[in-house]
């Protein structure tokens, strides 16, 4: 794309290992202009950048201690080829320059091949960045509970006194304790195992005589998981009681949490009591379209509670009066067939206020004999089915209870 049209340099280094002037091949370059991206030495710099635009060009002095990128110059240890950043920006090159000179000095002389030196050294350096990356996240997620954020506990570990609401909030940072906590005890067992492969069987004596640098970094990494360990430890208590003194505003019960099966368990439960709630209410809207086709002299009343969106069955019986057999059509009743049993049963049973008790026995004396044993036969299921659990819909059919009562007396 695009990249290919750009223009790359090679910069001239010459035999002292300085970079050389781009204007003059004889001097050595000391200033670098950062707009025209070249280096100058001080007399052609002088001269380039005196006129018009360039005088205001930004000129740098040019750091030497980083150009010289051989063994010969500067230390012994500063070699690209043993793994040294001449010129380092982010926190891994740093660490791994301040890491390279006491590796140097303790395995370099049993190790004196490059490729040997440097494979080591990428590898322990690696290993000693990340678990100082690991134990530097902990160290900042105590920072942070401990911190003025106000998600944080604090104010209230310095001796700030709970207030109503703070509940929550306690319990969210002992979560995050409990998970340093965790980290931290990773982190401790994985620096024990990597120190303890450096001895012998005996524990007395390292393998390899050139060890004695991660052993070290190993033993400071174990003694601050300790501290880091028992600061958190205490924190969890202090959090602890903390907590129990939240429960006392009374917006934390003290309750036995339930356990993953009582979970499963309860909510099973409230799955099936809804399930057999929307069977019923099915049941109950589908025998209302009976009604239609059974009592055909009540359909503006039924008109009347489609349109104003009656939800509740109190409203229903308070438009709908007791049905008789003067409103019902006995052909149609007649006519009814077994797969409709299951719907009335459930419209004579729950709505106990449109149908009255005499009203039922003759409708039901005008059905077949098959669909009379059909009847009869939902009726046990359905009790069966419900036994114990019919309670789901009291709350819905109260209203229908206390109506049938009233017209009963009437």
């Amino acid at each position: 794309g695009a990249l290919r049209s750009h223009r790359f340099q090679k910069l001239r280094i010459n035999q002292s290992g300085n970079i050389t002037c781009e204007n003059c091949t004889e001097l050595d370059s000391s200033l670098f202009c950062e707009d025209c991206s070249l280096y100058y030495c001080s007399q052609c710099s002088s001269n380039i950048h005196q006129r018009g635009a360039l005088a205001r060009h930004i000129l740098k002095n040019v750091d030497r201690s980083n150009t010289n990128a051989n063994l010969t110059g500067g230390n012994v240890w500063e070699n690209t080829a043993l793994g040294w950043f001449p010129h380092p920006k982010g926190k891994r090159c740093m660490f791994f320059n301040n890491l390279l000179p006491n590796l140097y000095n303790s395995a370099w002389t049993y190790l004196p091949n490059v490729t040997t030196f440097r494979k080591y050294f990428l590898t322990e350096g690696s290993r000693q960045y990340n678990l100082i990356r690991k134990i530097e996240t902990i160290e900042e997620r105590c920072a942070y509970i401990c911190g003025d954020n106000p998600s944080s506990i604090g104010d209230l570990l310095k001796g700030s006194f709970v207030r109503p609401g703070d509940g929550s909030r306690i319990k969210f940072n002992i979560t995050n304790i409990d998970k340093c906590i965790e980290d931290c005890s990773e982190l401790l067992n994985k620096t024990k195992s990597d120190d303890l492969n450096l001895f012998n069987e005996n524990g007395r004596t390292l393998k390899k005589q050139y060890s004695d640098e991660p052993h070290l970094f190993n033993r400071n990494l174990i003694s601050r998981c300790d501290n880091i360990h028992k600061k958190l430890n205490d924190m969890k208590e202090k959090a602890a009681k903390l907590m129990n003194k939240s429960v006392l505003f009374g917006q934390d019960s003290k309750k036995p949490e339930r356990s993953v099966q009582g979970y499963e368990t309860k909510k099973q439960r409230h799955s099936r009591r809804k399930a057999l709630k929307r069977k019923i209410e099915r049941r109950i809207q589908n025998g209302h379209l009976l009604i239609k086709n059974i009592c055909p002299n009540l359909n503006n009343c039924k008109n009347r509670y489609f349109i104003k969106g009656m939800t509740s069955l109190h409203q229903i019986n308070f438009h709908l009066s007791d049905i008789d057999m003067t409103t019902v059509d006995v052909h149609q009743v007649e006519r009814l067939k077994s797969v409709d049993m299951t719907n009335l049963v459930a419209l004579f049973e729950c709505n106990s206020g449109i149908f009255n008790h005499h009203t039922k026995c003759l409708l039901l004396e005008q059905l077949q004999d098959k669909v009379q044993d059909a009847y009869w036969q939902e009726y046990d299921n359905f009790y069966e089915v419900n036994d114990g659990s019919i309670n789901v819909v009291e709350e819905s059919v109260d209203t229908d209870q206390n109506t049938s009562e009233t017209s009963d007396s009437d």
